[in-house]
């Protein structure tokens, strides 16, 4: 499926609110339809972050010598990988558990090929502690969504990518049609908007229930597993 922006969803709803009825385009209408987007998609992407989007994130600065912490990014929710250039090569370390990242650190080694890391409440550690600075490091993450825009206006709409995966999108699509025609005072429509939202809600919610959401990290020996672990999310 294409990737879809903000404008995109917008015109979606207008069009079909368009065949439907009368489309009212006041300004008061049309930021309401843009205000449902943005609320409807924080509201499904908030069950579960299997519907957000992810994407390589850099961390500021790179790495730092003599250095093995590193902040994550406020945006970031959940990390499932890391990788680490140097010298032109990417390196993906392996992931380890806290207990165990911190009992090989102690060994204090110092070198610019990352062999493993980890996180610790809202930072990374790479291992070995990097011994030269300006070495990109990138996580691939689900973000914390965020408002699509802050003050709805044509103009910023077109090039703002919806952060919600593509097939999860008809969610924002029917809850939006159905606020529209409630403010419309067209009820039948909206209601058989809202009953396609629900049902396709509910869906995604067992979907979502049936998954597993443990987290396995591969260790030299066996496969430790921490149910409680709620910085890292492993996927296949």
């Amino acid at each position: 499926m294409a990737k879809k922006t903000f404008w995109d969803m917008f015109n979606k709803v207008v069009r079909q609110v368009w065949l439907t009825n009368t489309f009212n385009d006041s300004k008061e209408e049309t930021e309401s339809i843009k205000e449902d987007i943005n609320d409807i998609q924080k509201q499904v992407l908030s069950m579960s972050k299997t519907y957000l989007k992810k994407a390589w994130i850099l961390i500021s600065g790179g790495t730092v010598a003599d250095q093995s912490s590193y902040t994550i990014p406020v945006t970031v929710d959940k990390i499932t990988n890391l990788q680490i250039t140097s010298a032109t090569i990417l390196y993906f370390p392996e992931l380890l558990s806290i207990s165990q990242f911190h009992r090989l650190a102690n060994t204090n080694a110092s070198s610019d090929t990352p062999l493993f890391w980890t996180v610790d409440k809202n930072k990374i550690f790479i291992y070995p502690t990097p011994s030269t600075s300006s070495n990109p490091i990138e996580v691939n993450a689900w973000q914390i969504a965020t408002d699509l825009v802050t003050d709805p206006a044509v103009t910023t709409d077109q090039t703002t990518d919806l952060q919600i995966k593509e097939w999860y999108e008809n969610t924002i699509y029917y809850y939006v049609l159905a606020e529209a025609f409630n403010r419309l005072e067209d009820f039948a429509s909206a209601d058989r908007y809202e009953r396609k939202f629900e049902t396709m809600n509910k869906w995604y919610k067992n979907e979502v229930r049936n998954s597993t959401n443990s987290i396995v990290i591969k260790s030299w020996t066996t496969d430790y597993t921490d149910p409680n672990y709620t910085n890292i999310i492993l996927t296949n």
